[in-house]
Formats: structure tokens, sequence, C-alpha cells
């Protein structure tokens, strides 16, 4: 693109530029915020908790399966597979007190 050309295209984009809203802008909105008032805090949460709900279970549920089905290789119970939890074992509860030792 040359100089003039882009000179050219600037000043089009200028010309087309809107500085200012057409006269009565103002009334105009707020005829409509009084015609469609804005719904409640409590509207609004519950239309996002229907949509979010079902996603977050089936994202629990997923990962839930994922780690029972991990952990069909260890000793664990079907409850602390689907929770993640690690086998407990002496050292482990060890390991827990010592991390413990001089906590109020």
């Amino acid at each position: 693109m040359t100089p003039p050309e882009q000179n050219s295209l600037q000043q089009r984009l200028a010309d087309l530029r809107v500085t200012a809203f057409a006269p009565g802008f103002a009334d105009r909105v707020m005829r409509r915020m009084r015609i469609e008032p804005l719904p409640s805090l409590g509207a609004v949460l519950q239309r996002y908790f229907a949509i979010l709900a079902p996603v977050a279970v089936a994202a629990i549920l997923l990962i839930a399966v994922r780690n029972v089905r991990a952990a069909n290789t260890t000793d664990s119970t079907i409850v602390a597979a689907a929770l993640g939890l690690p086998p407990v074992t002496l050292a482990s509860a060890y390991v827990f007190d010592a991390a413990t030792d001089g906590a109020p």
C-alpha cells in the first residue's frame, strides 16, 4: 500500500468515526431501562446454577470413576479410591504425626 493510498484510507476511516451519539440517546436508553428492567441477582444466579450444576456433577463423576479405575491395582476401598485418598500405612501415620507435633 502506497503512502497516498494509506492516507486516503485513514481519512475515510476518520470520516466514518462516530464522535458523538445522536440527540436523545440518553432518553432512549433510560426509556428502555424502564421497559426492560435488569434481572435480579437471584434470578441470574439461578440461571447460571442451572447451567453449571450438571457440568460440575459430570466432572465430579468423571474424576471419581477415573480414581476408582486407577485404584483397581491397589488394596484401597472403593470410597477411598473415589476420593483419591492414598493408602493408609504405618509410615504415613508417623509422617502425619510428625507434621502435627507441637501444633496446638
